[in-house]
């Protein structure tokens, strides 16, 4: 196991809990259940020299095409790992591999240069780049060390142009930013589930990305702009039953290097897909708008409706 650089900053706190993930996959209309929490991983704390309020920029090259609509985030690794890990989950922490596949969604530029994402965010927790694909590392449990007197100043450094420019959708980055600054993780029960079957809510998250994404990327996707679906146990449930079909479901593709397992939408049926779930949104426009984390993601999430 690599232990952490003392001049990383990182230390270890053992006896924490976290969420554990589970398996997923399903089809067009099954239910959730409930699971639970298991505290025998490893945590690991950042302190990331918020408090000074300095923003560092992580140069690193690998080589890889950059996608031509989304800037590369020239940021604070601090500030970006911090608001994944305060978008997670601000009381318990985060495991390193969901900071890296929120990194992956909100900012498409690393989810095309995976490898780069991992050893930038492996080299800021151990101290130097790891490689790629250790469940060990996976596991590692990292919180947020921020100063909270100096929200604004971070809530000001996320509006910069970099950010917009780098972000997969600007509509998201306010709710970000307020779940970045609250002290509070959303409390799903004060949402409605949204009334989308399970593989619906798979094809929305996929038609919003199009680009291959991972399990954990849908599932922080779906918890972020339905947070019902953040509630104890629910989005576990759904990774086991996502994966006992995903092998067998034609609307999508499955994708697998080295280490990584990705999907796509069908590209044979995507025009048709989205058709689906337009129709079915408007025939249920309140459900949805209710399911959601914020009104204006109607038209963010399926563009389009409007002219239905």
């Amino acid at each position: 196991m690599v232990r952490p650089n003392s001049s990383a900053g990182i230390s270890q706190e053992p006896g924490s809990t976290a969420e554990r993930p589970h398996s997923s996959a399903g089809s067009w209309g099954e239910g959730s259940s409930r699971c639970s929490f298991d505290s025998s991983s490893t945590e690991r704390s950042t302190n990331e020299n918020l408090s000074a309020g300095e923003q560092k920029t992580e140069p690193i090259d690998a080589g890889y095409p950059l996608i031509p609509e989304f800037s590369k985030p020239h940021f604070s690794t601090d500030l970006l790992i911090a608001l994944a890990i305060r978008n997670i989950n601000k009381n318990i922490g985060a495991y390193m591999k969901d900071v890296i596949a929120f990194l992956c969604l909100f900012f498409p530029y690393y989810n095309n240069n995976r490898d780069e994402c991992w050893k930038l965010v492996t080299r800021h927790v151990t101290g130097q780049p790891q490689s790629p694909g250790s469940r060990e590392l996976d596991e590692y449990i990292v919180k947020a060390g921020v100063n909270l007197d100096r929200m604004s100043v971070y809530a000001a450094k996320f509006r910069c142009r970099i950010i917009k420019k780098s972000i997969v959708d600007i509509g998201f980055l306010e709710d970000l930013i307020s779940r970045f600054v609250s002290s509070e993780n959303a409390a799903a029960e004060d949402w409605r589930h949204p009334p989308f079957t399970r593989d619906m809510l798979v094809c929305l998250s996929l038609a919003k990305l199009d680009a291959p994404a991972t399990l954990d990327q849908i599932c922080l996707f779906l918890k972020f702009v339905f947070p019902a679906l953040a509630g104890f146990g629910v989005i576990e449930t759904f990774k086991e039953e996502f994966l006992g079909g995903a092998e067998t479901a034609e609307y999508m593709r499955v994708q697998r290097s080295g280490y990584l397992t990705t999907y796509t939408l069908n590209q044979e049926r995507k025009e048709s897909i989205k058709e689906k779930l337009l129709n079915f949104t408007k025939d249920n426009y309140e459900e949805v708008q209710g399911s959601l984390l914020n009104p204006s993601y109607m038209e963010i999430v399926l563009p389009g409706l409007k002219q239905l």
